[in-house]
């Protein structure tokens, strides 16, 4: 997975340090125990791992590549699903959230510009590749 990817939702999610929702979200990519458990399955390591910087990290950007992979590769949609949750799981997300996110992955891209576009993180289990870029439809005349 291309790391503007990952930054995004890394940014996005804890955009000040780890910030936390009161006890049910954990580290920087502020993940629920559903959705470290969906990574968790992927990678062989406990849910609990989310708790824990490296643990946190490994998790979230396996779970950002699920939902890419979800999402078929659109970032506002694989925002959509990492914010708003899973057909199991229903998390209360923020209707603004999927442009945030797509503006955040801009935002890395132009951070990237130039790097080799075969840089990935590792991810298992899921394909990815570079997310589509969301387009808006033509204003109307």
């Amino acid at each position: 997975m291309p790391p503007a990817v990952a930054l995004a939702f890394f940014h996005q999610e804890s955009p000040t340090g780890i910030a936390g929702d009161g006890g049910k979200a954990a580290g920087y990519f502020q993940l629920h125990e559903p959705a470290a458990i969906d990574a968790a399955k992927a990678l062989g390591l406990s849910p609990n791992a989310r708790f824990t910087e490296d643990g946190n990290i490994a998790l979230g950007v396996q779970y950002v590549a699920q939902k890419l992979a979800q999402g078929k590769g659109d970032i506002a949609e694989a925002g959509k699903h990492y914010n708003w949750g899973s057909p199991t799981w229903q998390g209360k997300g923020t209707a603004a959230y999927p442009q945030q996110i797509a503006a955040k992955y801009a935002q890395q891209q132009q951070r990237f510009q130039g790097e080799s576009p075969d840089q990935t993180l590792p991810v298992q289990g899921v394909q990815t590749q570079a997310p589509q870029a969301q387009t808006d439809p033509a204003p109307a005349a």
